[in-house]
């Protein structure tokens, strides 16, 4: 969680913005504005991603973990932050909806991570690995339930933000026609 924190921090923190811009129907601004915050929830990711691969042992010493599983927990707490650069999007793809006035591809997007990929797969991939390969046991297949809810909660939240980006284009381009040209526009359609 200490890691997630800066970029739930990024999120909360551009939602103002994205909001403001998307009322005034600045869209280049909104799309910029997310950029940027997806750029730096990279590099939070990027640098809790390297503070777990270099300084494993001092990181899992500060939660008292006894020092018979200090090799487990580090290659636990390694495999679950596998995608940690990449996990920015589903935050800051929830900040976005929400900051934009649309609430349920917020909560969606919120849930995916969380509840609707690792849940599920918290319970069914040990039944499942067990079967499957022979040299992962259950309890592992538990670590390993994080990155495959990160793959697909990060696939979700992208899908979604190419869509919005996407319409977001075709927002812009319609403004600029009506800037463009408002005399040519009746006024019904100019509303």
């Amino acid at each position: 969680m200490f890691a997630f924190f800066p970029i739930l921090g990024v999120s909360v923190a551009i939602q103002p913005l994205l909001g403001y811009n998307y009322g005034a129907k600045l869209y280049p601004r909104v799309k910029r504005t997310f950029l940027i915050a997806l750029v730096w929830a990279v590099a939070f990711g990027i640098f809790f991603w390297l503070m777990v691969h270099i300084f494993p042992r001092p990181i899992v010493g500060v939660f008292g973990v006894d020092e018979a599983l200090h090799e487990f927990t580090i290659q636990a707490i390694q495999v679950m932050m596998i995608f940690m650069p990449f996990i920015g999007i589903q935050i800051l793809a929830a900040g976005y909806f929400q900051a934009t006035g649309q609430p349920i591809k917020s909560m969606f997007v919120s849930l995916t991570r969380q509840i609707l990929f690792l849940v599920p797969l918290l319970f069914f991939l040990p039944r499942i690995i067990e079967q499957i390969m022979a040299t992962v046991t259950p309890l592992q297949s538990l670590y390993y339930a994080y990155p495959i809810a990160d793959v697909f909660s990060i696939i979700t939240a992208s899908t979604m933000m190419l869509i919005e980006w996407r319409r977001l284009t075709r927002m812009q381009q319609k403004e600029d026609i009506l800037r463009q040209s408002p005399e040519r526009i009746p006024l019904t359609e100019r509303q």
